[in-house]
């Protein structure tokens, strides 16, 4: 693991492409996570807790953990996982779930999706703004 400091967002998109798994001990309540959607879109497996929307965000491909309020037993569970999740990616697991879940994430959250969902919303308020 190699922590760089702060970075603008294309530096870390860059990084995330060359990763294998994204470690995101999230202690906020997410309502969803754009990290950890463009770190599947790479291809990482991402290890989280499984506090607020993040359940609903990495669907069934993220290793969570459960959220614990005390950050001291939080992080041993955390770095628990993260080695379980290490020793497995090590061994060749998880390559077969990467493949899907980038066509998941690439083909829901990618930004040419977004793009088209916006269109059809402004639409559709554009015209019911007009019958009203």
């Amino acid at each position: 693991m190699i922590y760089h400091g702060y970075a603008p967002n294309e530096k870390v998109k860059e990084a995330v492409m060359e990763s294998h798994i994204f470690a995101y001990p999230s202690i906020f309540e997410e309502t969803s996570c754009l990290s950890a959607i463009e770190a599947m879109m790479a291809g990482c497996h991402v290890v989280t807790t499984n506090y607020g929307a993040l359940p609903e965000t990495c669907a069934e491909f993220a290793t969570m953990i459960e959220f614990e309020p005390n950050l001291k037993a939080l992080a041993e569970r955390f770095a628990s996982a993260l080695d379980s999740v290490l020793t497995k990616y090590r061994a060749g697991g998880y390559k077969q779930d990467m493949h899907m879940q980038m066509d998941y994430y690439n083909n829901y959250y990618s930004w040419n999706t977004r793009i088209n969902e916006w269109r059809n919303f402004l639409s559709y308020v554009k015209r019911n703004k007009e019958k009203s």
